[in-house]
């Protein structure tokens, strides 16, 4: 079907005007993830029982890296919302480029993160007795050790495949850089989401016939509860904003077609959306977290944990 000039200068509003959303809900996102990772770091500064449970090392590493993020994209957001224009979008290549570059970065660590908090729960239930033996410390160092080195073999990917081309009507990064790079993004992650997908699966039917009988002798058990709820729960979180999503972005860039042209800065929502949903579920799952919420709503509740409380988690 042929269109006319108006209709193509209507369908390039309406999909500007899509990204003016995306951009905006960017923002918000990023000052909720602020705060509600902030919280959770706020936590295991104050209580000394957090900070020694080290089956929550990598849940806090992660927490570090969600809350860096939304600080280190907000140059990336506020430009392009103070930049867009509802008729043809033109942003600056060189800038779009720098200041997203904390995306791909985070993308690979939180993956990485993600694997990694999958096999320590895969370990957990079917070898309890070995994984209470397991250097968790040193377990989680090497996580962060590899996290970072494959973060920053995406960014030097990143700048090295991608071309200081203006492109009129690009509302994201994800047009900006190179096909090669846009290509190998998004099949890397999307083998990662596979493994993250397979990973989960064999947890949840362990789970669902699994009996930890050693762990509930053990006085590592209540700790070891709350790692696994936590876990469990960030698992969902990232299937749901991360791999699943990873995965179609995959497929997508096989077939030729390109999912951020349409929506705009797609993976940068995701993760912010992940990182968020990753501190509510550590407060659900936290009773010292859900506390310290209600002193703040009753000011006529005491505020610091009991010793009841300390043990149970």
């Amino acid at each position: 079907m042929n269109l006319t000039l108006f209709d193509r200068l209507k369908l390039m509003e309406m999909s500007n005007e899509i990204h003016l959303g995306t951009y905006c809900l960017m923002l918000l996102l990023q000052l909720t993830g602020i705060v509600s990772n902030g919280f959770i770091l706020s936590l295991f500064y104050r209580i000394s029982n957090l900070r020694k449970n080290k089956h929550l090392l990598l849940v806090l590493y992660l927490c570090i890296s969600d809350f860096i993020f939304s600080f280190a994209e907000i140059p990336y957001s506020v430009y392009m919302t103070l930049n867009w224009n509802s008729y043809q979008l033109n942003f600056d290549p060189l800038y779009i480029l720098i200041s997203s570059s904390p995306l791909p970065f985070q993308l690979k660590i939180s993956a990485v993160f993600t694997i990694s908090i999958a096999i320590s729960r895969n370990i957990a239930l079917i070898k309890p007795g070995f994984y209470l033996k397991m250097d968790q410390d040193k377990y989680a160092r090497t996580t962060t050790i590899i996290a970072i080195i494959f973060g920053i073999f995406d960014l030097i990917l990143y700048f090295s495949l991608s071309d200081l081309i203006p492109k009129p009507d690009c509302g994201t990064s994800g047009c900006f850089v190179g096909d090669s790079f846009r290509y190998y993004w998004g099949i890397s992650n999307m083998i990662l989401g596979v493994i993250v997908i397979f990973l989960s699966c064999t947890i949840f039917m362990k789970i669902s016939h699994h009996k930890t009988l050693t762990l509930r002798k053990s006085a590592n058990e209540a700790r070891f509860r709350q790692a696994n709820r936590t876990s469990l729960g960030i698992l969902v979180s990232a299937m749901a904003f991360l791999t699943i999503p990873s995965v179609f972005v995959g497929i997508f860039e096989i077939c030729g077609l390109s999912i951020f042209k349409l929506v705009g800065p797609f993976y940068s929502t995701s993760l912010l959306s992940s990182g968020i949903c990753n501190a509510l579920i550590f407060i659900v799952n936290n009773t010292d977290a859900r506390r310290i919420i209600s002193s703040k709503s009753n000011p006529t509740q005491q505020t610091a944990p009991s010793v009841v409380s300390t043990q149970r988690n």
